[in-house]
C-alpha cells in the first residue's frame, strides 16, 4: 500500500455506497507516506459515522502491530495513532488498552485514553460491539490470541487484599492525576493519621500519566517501608495495568474495578 494506491481507495470510497468492505487480506506492506495518510483516514472514520467492514482484520492488525514494536522509541508516531485507532474502530478496548500501555512505557506520557469511534463497525454483517460474548468474536480470534499472555501478565498481580475486616482509613484519588501529584499525595498522606492500613478509592479515577504514576510509586514504596499497607481499590483497568508495569503493585494492592 502506497501513497498512490491511498489517493485511489480515497477516490473510490466517495463512489462506492455504504458500508464499505475493505480487504487486508493480500496487503504486505504500507509506505511510511501511505501510512500516514491512512492514520488520518482512521482518525477521521473515528469520528464520522460511517460504515466500515474489514475482512483480513487479525492480519491488517499483525502489519500494524509489527510497525509499531514495544521497544523503538524511534517509530514515527502516525503509526501509533493508526494502530490505536484501528483497534478502536474493531472495538478492541481490551488489545487498545495494552498497546496504549506500551505506547505510555516507551515514550514516557499518559496512555491515550479508550474512546468509543462514531464510525459504525461491522463485523460478520452485524454491528461490532465491546459486550459481545468471546463466542461472536472468533472473526477477530487472532488478535485476540496475540495479546493473550500480555493480558495475563499485566492483570495478574491485581488481587484483592483482606483488609476489610481491618480498621482502615479511607481516602479517594479522583479524575485526572497529572504531574508530580503533589496534590493528590498531601490528600492520601493526609488520610493516615496515624492509621497503618489505608484504601485508596480510585471509582471516580479517570486517569493517571507517567510523571503522576512515578510520584505514586515513590510514595507506597515509602509507607511500605514504615509498615503501612495500602490498598487501591476499584481502579479502572488501564490505570491498573498501568500500576503494574511501573512496579506499584509491589508495594501495594491494586483491586481492579468490577465494572
Amino acid at each position: 500500500l502506497d501513497f498512490y494506491a491511498m489517493q485511489d481507495l480515497q477516490a473510490n470510497l466517495s463512489h462506492v455506497a455504504q458500508p464499505w468492505h475493505l480487504n487486508w487480506e493480500r496487503l504486505e506492506s504500507i509506505s511510511p507516506d501511505a501510512g500516514q495518510a491512512l492514520a488520518e483516514l482512521f482518525a477521521a472514520w473515528c469520528s464520522q459515522a460511517v460504515k466500515l467492514q474489514f475482512e483480513g482484520a487479525s492480519h491488517f492488525e499483525k502489519i500494524l502491530r509489527d510497525r509499531t514494536p514495544s521497544d523503538d522509541r524511534g517509530v514515527e508516531l502516525y503509526w501509533w495513532q493508526l494502530h490505536l485507532d484501528a483497534l478502536r474502530i474493531m472495538r478492541l478496548q481490551d488489545e487498545f488498552e495494552l498497546a496504549a500501555l506500551d505506547f505510555c512505557v516507551i515514550y514516557e506520557v499518559s496512555p491515550p485514553p479508550w474512546e468509543e469511534p462514531q464510525c459504525e463497525y461491522l463485523r460478520q454483517g452485524k454491528p461490532a460491539s465491546t459486550s459481545l460474548p468471546d463466542d461472536q468474536l472468533a472473526f477477530d480470534e487472532d488478535i485476540s490470541h496475540a495479546y493473550a499472555d500480555r493480558r495475563r501478565a499485566a492483570t495478574a498481580p491485581t488481587v484483592p487484599m483482606e483488609m476489610d475486616a481491618i480498621p482502615s482509613a479511607v481516602v479517594e484519588l479522583t479524575g485526572e492525576v497529572i504531574g508530580d501529584a503533589a496534590e493528590a499525595l498531601d490528600k492520601l498522606q493526609f488520610g493516615l493519621r496515624g492509621i497503618n492500613r489505608l484504601v485508596i478509592s480510585c471509582d471516580r479515577l479517570i486517569r493517571v500519566d507517567f510523571s503522576a504514576a512515578g510520584s505514586i510509586l515513590n510514595w507506597v514504596a515509602l509507607r511500605e517501608a514504615e509498615g503501612c499497607h495500602v490498598q487501591f481499590r476499584d481502579v479502572p483497568r488501564l490505570v491498573a495495568v498501568f500500576f503494574n508495569v511501573i512496579g506499584v503493585n509491589e508495594h501495594a494492592r491494586v483491586v481492579l474495578r468490577n465494572r
